[in-house]
C-alpha cells in the first residue's frame, strides 16, 4: 500500500507541474508574446488546456506506461517550442492560428507514437509470456 501512496504522488506532482507548465507556456505566448489582454475567459481555457495535459501524464505515470509518457511529454515540449517560436517570430498575422495548430498537431502526434509504441512493447512482453 506504501508503494501505491507513493507512486500516486509522485504522479500528481508530475502531472500538477506540467499542468503548471502548459498554463506558463500559454500566458507566456498568448498573453505576452501576441500582446492580446487576457480576460477571464483566457486565464479559463488555460487552465482547461493545463488540467487536460496533466491529467493525460497522471495517468501515463500513474500506470507506469513510460513510452507513451515519454513521448507524449516530447510531443508537449517540441510543440510548446515551436508554438513560442511561431508566436515571436510571426507569420505576417496568422502567427496565432498556425502556432495553436502546430502546438496540437505535435502533442496528437506525440500521444500516438507513444500510445502505439506502449501497445506494441505490451504485445511483445505478452508473447515472450506465452
Amino acid at each position: 500500500m506504501e508503494k501505491n501512496d507513493k507512486r500516486l504522488k509522485s504522479s500528481l506532482l508530475v502531472s500538477g507541474l506540467t499542468a503548471l507548465l502548459t498554463f506558463g507556456v500559454f500566458y507566456l505566448g498568448v498573453g505576452i508574446l501576441l500582446e492580446t489582454p487576457l480576460v477571464l475567459t483566457n486565464f479559463l481555457a488555460m487552465a482547461v488546456l493545463g488540467l487536460i495535459i496533466g491529467s493525460i501524464v497522471f495517468l501515463f505515470a500513474f500506470f507506469r506506461l513510460k513510452f507513451a509518457l515519454g513521448f507524449f511529454v516530447a510531443g508537449f515540449l517540441v510543440g510548446s517550442a515551436f508554438m513560442l517560436y511561431t508566436f515571436w517570430d510571426g507569420a505576417a498575422g496568422w502567427e496565432d492560428l498556425i502556432g495553436l495548430l502546430s502546438f496540437l498537431f505535435l502533442l496528437g502526434l506525440g500521444l500516438g507514437i507513444g500510445l502505439l509504441i506502449q501497445l506494441i512493447v505490451f504485445l511483445v512482453k505478452k508473447a515472450r509470456q506465452a
